[in-house]
């Protein structure tokens, strides 16, 4: 997958989608956070930050590793990756104290998808690991499917596709068996992504196309915008692009219908990145424009972080270097903020190569020399091939300068 794909992809992802999480998570949390999926985020934080300071007074614990889950994954929704872990951190202490093995693999799985958020796949994956043998150990399908649902979408984010769909094929028939439609709706949604990660649209759009008349049975809204928008990604994929904007404004018809902020911004993006691939530049960076208020208000920073880099990509297309290096400093900062490594290299890269438009090679080699181990700590090895010809340019461009800006380094 591109790697300023797979960093989109991401923060989309992490949207959650509460009320498709209702669905999948098996524990009480969930639901809580199913019947506020209208709300903003820091509204629903603030909701949940009074129940936890009302449990813990009243000394109901069970509730409060509830209300600690729950804020876990709502501050990893809004980028706040570290209250996030301090939160999930504290409900696992609290379910190993009362042994229990049900909450201890459901937080597992929680933190896991943290790491995941914050580039550190391997981490992820060692604690989705732990998690499904406790599933399995207690003979759960659901969670057991869970697990591996969530093990697919990290060794996708790896870029090892393969192994995506071993675990995939896995959870696929688990969802069955327990009669969760929407979990197997989910995993079919995952097969499309890495099936379109593979350039096989045809077999994408047939997995996206079984999970989006699921989500239609089921009446679960969220999910079938969800397909929708990957429906639009599998068929810009095929070049479709006039099936590509009409997949995009259902899926944004849906999100403005259920109230779903973070939904209708991440359609405004792809709209706009569709119209930037049809060459026009302006439309796109308008359709850009209107998704970042959409974000601030939804309370995702891994989303403003992306749409203020893809604000930066539009004036770099249209030939204003300096204005898009102003929106990529203000993405840089954001990403580092919330911790989001693959995101802060995606921008150091766009950063990069703003600085070679502006004729300053050697400004450019210095981010791309930055950008380059955090490709390689994220284990993204199309960025990191990226950064490597992104320098490659910058040293032609230096000339004789070269050896000067070499010495310079090594001082």
């Amino acid at each position: 997958m591109n790697p300023e794909r797979e960093t989109r992809w991401m923060a989309w992802w992490s949207t959650a989608l509460p009320t498709v999480a209702a669905s999948l998570l098996l524990c009480s949390f969930a639901g809580a956070q199913a019947n506020q999926e209208n709300l903003p985020l820091k509204d629903q934080i603030a909701q949940h930050e009074q129940r936890l300071a009302d449990a813990a007074t009243a000394k109901q614990y069970r509730n409060e590793v509830t209300e600690l889950n729950t804020l876990g994954s709502l501050y990893r929704q809004a980028g706040n990756m570290l209250k996030a872990l301090d939160d999930c951190n504290q409900a696992l202490q609290f379910e190993k104290m009362g042994n229990s093995q049900t909450g201890q693999a459901v937080t597992q799985g929680i933190i896991g998808r943290i790491y995941s958020d914050m580039g550190q796949e391997q981490k992820a994956l060692d604690l989705v690991a732990q998690a499904l043998t406790m599933w399995r150990q207690m003979g759960s399908q659901a969670g057991e499917a869970l697990a591996l649902t969530n093990m697919g979408r990290s060794y996708s984010n790896l870029a090892q596709e393969d192994k995506a769909l071993e675990v995939l094929n896995q959870a696929l028939p688990l969802w069955r068996q327990a009669a969760n439609r929407n979990g197997e709706a989910s995993a079919l949604d995952m097969m499309g992504k890495v099936y379109s990660d593979m350039s096989q649209g045809a077999k994408s759009l047939e997995a996206l196309n079984q999970a989006l008349a699921i989500w239609r049975e089921t009446g679960e809204r969220a999910g079938e915008a969800l397909s929708l928008n990957n429906m639009g990604r599998a068929y810009s994929d095929l070049g479709q692009k006039a099936k590509t904007l009409e997949s995009y404004n259902q899926a944004l018809s849906i999100w403005k219908e259920i109230g779903n902020l973070q939904g209708q911004a991440n359609s405004l993006d792809d709209l706009g990145r569709v119209y930037s691939d049809l060459g026009q530049k302006q439309t796109a960076l308008d359709y850009f424009k209107q998704g970042l208020p959409v974000w601030r208000e939804s309370g995702n920073r891994n989303g403003v972080a992306l749409d203020l880099n893809d604000i930066g990509r539009a004036h770099a297309d249209l030939g204003q270097p300096q204005q898009a290096l102003d929106f990529y400093n203000q993405s840089l900062a954001l990403w580092r903020e919330v911790g989001n490594h693959r995101g802060e290299a995606m921008t150091l890269s766009n950063l990069g190569r703003a600085y070679l438009d502006l004729g300053q090679p050697d400004k450019s080699l210095e981010i791309q020399l930055q950008s380059l181990p955090v490709w390689r700590e994220v284990k993204e090895s199309r960025g990191e091939a990226m950064a490597l010809g992104l320098i490659g340019m910058a040293y032609a461009k230096l000339g004789s300068r070269k050896r000067r800006f070499l010495t310079r380094l090594a001082l």
